[in-house]
């Protein structure tokens, strides 16, 4: 019985971490550079059991995304866009 809890338990984490790389990806795509808060932007849930395969499904806060992605662009609207030093 260890081999099954084993083998399951792996087969769950591999489905956990390619969801988690999907998420972040797309996040990526919307433009979050910062991955601090993107906790409180999924919403992640089991979406399907079969017998062999797990379906994860999250929603992204949209709202909140665009909330935190303005606030990213007013931070760079205040840096200088140009360094003379540099020319």
């Amino acid at each position: 019985m260890p081999e099954v809890r084993d083998a399951m338990h792996q087969f769950v984490a591999l489905n956990l971490a390619q969801a988690m790389h999907n998420i972040v990806e797309e996040l990526g795509k919307r433009g979050l550079k910062d991955l601090s808060k993107a906790s409180t932007l999924i919403k992640p849930r089991v979406a399907m059991i079969d017998d062999g395969a797990i379906g994860f499904a999250a929603e992204i806060d949209k709202e909140a995304l665009e909330e935190l992605l303005s606030g990213n662009k007013e931070a760079d609207d205040k840096k200088v866009k140009f360094d003379p030093a540099w020319g």
